[in-house]
């Protein structure tokens, strides 16, 4: 009886609100009052204060300092040491404690150590578990950084291997005296099987826990490979491209030293009649944000006078270069190109005066807009120089077009990105709702999905090899949605074929009625008209399953316009038996 473990009555005692340290060797006087209160021997608590009974002067009490020196009489003294007797017992089978044992017995040393609690649960450390912790382990799993810290735990659970030791020596002892004794009761031996059977109990929870903690592990073992190996790929494709740029770059050739070049953008530096303009509005609120408006105001000044002699260098510049030839002649040929053919001019005796006038009258008519400075600047110019600044005004209406159509279309893009974002968002959450109410999964994460794929059969999931292989390839969310859509196109094919095998049954049924010269009713006295009444059935029939595989290939076209990877589910099952069984139905 003595080997056996009692229930940890220095943790919660007879009175389960009273909480104490497990290690008895801790109590203080007021721990041993409230567990004689909580074992209903309050009565003596006044003596045990009044001598100053610690929790290890309590295991040292004998009969005769009970009588002698507490003045507890003879009937009670038994009570006592019995209770006694329990605790050295508890204190034996440190490897019996519960998790919450192993946190109150934490919260009670020196050094506050009731911040790493919340991490000893989270690791599920029972006693059995606390007994084989070494250094390494305080360190890297339960995260006790501090040395004192480590030096103190390591030293007590020495001291607790070491009460363990003591006891179970006692036990066996004491077991060995009472051998010779009279045997154990039918109701004692009964408590003892009750005792065995919730340590095995506990035991096997503890072996469960510590088989999830193992899966759990390699979960995320398994993910940290594959992160590696992704990240492994991208550097080696980007050293193969930096391998092949080095390679193939080649020394570009220097320009020729006496090149003349066209002064082209002549005619827009003369032609400039952008100034910018502070508005009286802005300067008041610079003033009032600043108060320095006059800081602001000439630090634009200074910036505009810059802005002008660079413009005005440029142009000096520009005048003193010689013009190409041929770059003059290019030039040109594109200005008669565009007027001969979005204007529609006749150009065989050259540029007519009339057709710009007509445009300067009137520039709305042919889509561009000019000021009366840009019109009498245009008038004033002659020959090449004013069909080239014309010209370019048709350039600069073209380019403002061109700019307007591709932030239409930016936008366009970007809403249907935006929308096809939304869309791949409500797919994803779609799917979470499912494996999380199939699976009973708190949340969904690669690593869980990883063991599904890895373990598919277990999880009753029916896909092809080389489907599974294509989805472990991917990553993130995409691996969820492309095992949803797969679960979803082998659900619609099973959906599919049991409806094909009611209606085959329902025709052979009819047809067995037929057969049979089934009554006056149904499809039977039907026939009996209509001698061709079973052949228009099949044809029915077979042009019902050929519209549904044909929508079904219209459903699978429209799934992959919206994402490119997806691929139909080759899956057929076998939902009719054996092969001999589909033969003797053929």
């Amino acid at each position: 009886v003595d080997e056996e473990v009692d229930e940890p009555v220095a943790a919660s005692g007879g009175n389960r609100s009273v909480t104490l340290h497990p290690d008895v060797t801790k109590w203080r006087v007021t721990d041993v009052l409230q567990w004689l209160d909580s074992r209903g021997l309050g009565r003596f608590a006044a003596q045990f204060k009044d001598n100053d009974v610690t929790g290890k002067v309590l295991l040292k009490l004998t009969s005769s300092v009970l009588t002698e020196e507490l003045g507890v009489s003879s009937p009670s003294d038994r009570v006592i040491l019995d209770e006694i007797a329990a605790l050295e017992r508890f204190m034996a089978s440190v490897e019996a404690w519960s998790e919450d044992d192993v946190c109150r017995w934490l919260e009670g040393l020196d050094l506050d150590m009731r911040e790493h609690t919340a991490m000893f649960r989270y690791h599920n450390v029972d006693g059995a578990l606390l007994v084989q912790l070494a250094e390494a382990d305080l360190i890297e799993d339960l995260k006790v950084i501090k040395f004192g810290q480590r030096a103190l735990l390591l030293d007590e659970i020495a001291h607790l291997k070491r009460a363990a030791a003591k006891g179970a020596a006692s036990s066996k002892r004491t077991s060995a005296a009472g051998a010779g004794g009279n045997e154990a009761s039918p109701g004692e031996l009964q408590r003892l099987e009750v005792q065995r059977m919730q340590r095995l109990k506990q035991e096997l929870d503890a072996v469960k826990r510590k088989v999830s903690q193992m899966r759990d592990a390699e979960s995320r073992a398994k993910l940290r490979a594959r992160q590696a190996e992704l990240e492994a790929g991208a550097v080696e494709g980007q050293l193969k491209a930096l391998e092949t740029k080095i390679t193939s770059r080649k020394e570009e050739p220097s320009p020729p030293g006496g090149a003349t070049r066209k002064a082209v953008v002549k005619t827009f530096l003369d032609h400039c009649t952008f100034k910018p303009k502070l508005n009286k509005n802005s300067m008041k609120l610079v003033q009032v944000k600043t108060g320095d408006g006059n800081g602001f105001l000439d630090r634009m000044l200074s910036e505009k006078a810059a802005r002008e002699r660079k413009l005005k260098e440029l142009v000096k510049k520009q005048e003193n270069v010689e013009a190409d030839p041929l770059t003059e002649k290019r030039e040109k040929k594109k200005c008669m190109d565009f007027f001969k053919r979005e204007l529609g001019w006749d150009l065989s005796q050259g540029v007519k005066p009339e057709d710009v006038e007509r445009v300067l009258d009137d520039p709305g008519r042919f889509g561009i807009k000019l000021t009366e400075k840009h019109k009498s600047r245009i008038r004033s110019l002659r020959g090449y120089e004013q069909w080239l600044t014309l010209f370019n005004q048709f350039r600069i209406k073209n380019f403002v077009e061109r700019q307007e159509a591709d932030l239409e279309q930016r936008s366009q893009v970007g809403a249907s990105q935006a929308a096809k974002a939304e869309a791949e968002k409500m797919q994803v959450k779609k799917a979470e709702d499912y494996f999380m109410e199939r699976f009973k999964w708190s949340k969904v994460e690669e690593c869980r999905i990883d063991e599904v794929l890895d373990n598919a059969h277990a999880y009753e999931l029916v896909l092809a090899d080389d489907q599974l292989r294509a989805i472990a390839k991917l990553a993130g969310t995409g691996k969820t949605r492309a095992l949803f859509k797969a679960l979803q196109t082998h659900s619609f094919l099973a959906r599919a074929v049991q409806d094909v095998q009611r209606r085959e049954a329902s025709m052979k049924q009819q047809q067995w009625a037929m057969g049979a010269g089934a009554g006056s009713s149904g499809l039977g006295a039907q026939a009996g008209r209509d001698p061709h009444a079973v052949e228009r059935f099949l044809e029915r029939y077979h042009q019902d399953l050929s519209g549904r595989q044909e929508r079904k290939i219209k459903l699978v076209e429209k799934v992959q316009q919206t994402d490119p990877s997806f691929r139909e589910c080759t899956f057929r099952p076998n939902l009719t038996g054996s092969k001999a069984a589909v033969e003797d139905e053929d």
